[in-house]
C-alpha cells in the first residue's frame, strides 16, 4: 500500500498528483513542481484525511488549497509552503504542527500564527519581513520545544526577540539570524549563555 507520494522537482501537474491520492497518503511532497496547483492539493484535502506532511513550496499553491487542507486533513503536522503565495489565511486551524517552512512568504504577519498551536520543534519564518519581535516573543514562549529556528532576512526583529528565545526556548540547536541588520552581541551572548544544545547560529549581515 502506497503512503507516501514524492515528486518533488519533477515535471509533475494536477492530473499526476490527483491519479496518486488514495485515504492511505500520509506524506504528499510537490516541491519545487512549477506546475502543480491548488487543484492538486484540494483533491488531497478531500482524499486523504490521514496526512501528516504537506510539501508545496515554489509551486502555485495559494490560501485556497492550504485552507482545505487544514480544515480536512486534522492530522496534519508538518507543512512547507516556502515561496507560495499565501497570507495569514492559509495557516488558520492548524494547532498540531510541529514544522512549518514559510520561508519568503512575504505577506504573512504575527496573526498568522495564533492559531498553530504549541508544539513547533521547526520553525523557518526566513523573509517574512512583517513579522515583529512581538510575534517572535510570543512564539518563543508558547513554543518550548522550539529546535529549530530561522529568522533570517526578518528585517525588524531586534534583541529583544532573540532574547526571548534564548529564554524561553532551552532545547534549540540551530537558528540562523543573518541579514538581520538590528541584532547586536546581545543576541549573541544571550544564545550562549541559555542555550546548551545551540550547536549552529548562523548571523551575517
Amino acid at each position: 500500500m502506497i503512503t507516501e507520494i514524492d515528486l518533488y522537482g519533477q515535471e509533475a501537474g494536477d492530473s499526476d498528483v490527483i491519479s496518486l491520492l488514495t485515504p492511505a497518503i500520509t506524506f504528499v511532497n510537490v516541491r519545487d513542481c512549477k506546475d502543480v496547483t491548488d487543484a492538486s492539493i484540494l483533491a488531497v484535502a478531500e482524499r486523504c484525511p490521514n496526512l501528516k506532511e504537506l510539501h508545496v513550496a515554489n509551486s502555485k499553491v495559494t490560501d485556497t488549497s492550504i485552507s482545505a487542507i487544514a480544515r480536512k486533513c486534522r492530522r496534519l503536522a508538518g507543512v512547507t509552503v516556502a515561496g507560495c503565495d499565501i497570507t495569514d489565511a492559509a495557516l488558520a486551524r492548524m494547532p498540531k504542527l510541529t514544522t512549518l517552512d514559510v520561508k519568503g512568504c512575504s505577506k504573512l504577519t504575527g496573526a498568522a500564527f495564533r492559531s498553530c498551536g504549541s508544539n513547533f520543534e521547526v520553525l523557518d519564518v526566513s523573509g517574512c519581513c512583517n513579522l515583529t519581535d512581538q510575534t517572535i516573543v510570543a512564539l518563543a514562549k508558547e513554543n518550548p520545544a522550539l529546535q529549530h529556528l530561522s529568522l533570517s532576512d526578518c528585517d525588524n526583529i531586534t534583541d529583544v526577540a532573540v532574547k526571548a528565545v534564548a529564554l524561553y526556548c532551552p532545547r534549540l540547536f540551530y537558528i540562523a539570524l543573518n541579514n538581520c541588520a538590528r541584532l547586536t552581541d546581545i543576541s549573541i551572548t544571550a544564545l550562549a549563555h541559555n542555550c546548551p544544545l545551540l550547536l549552529v547560529c548562523g548571523m551575517y549581515c
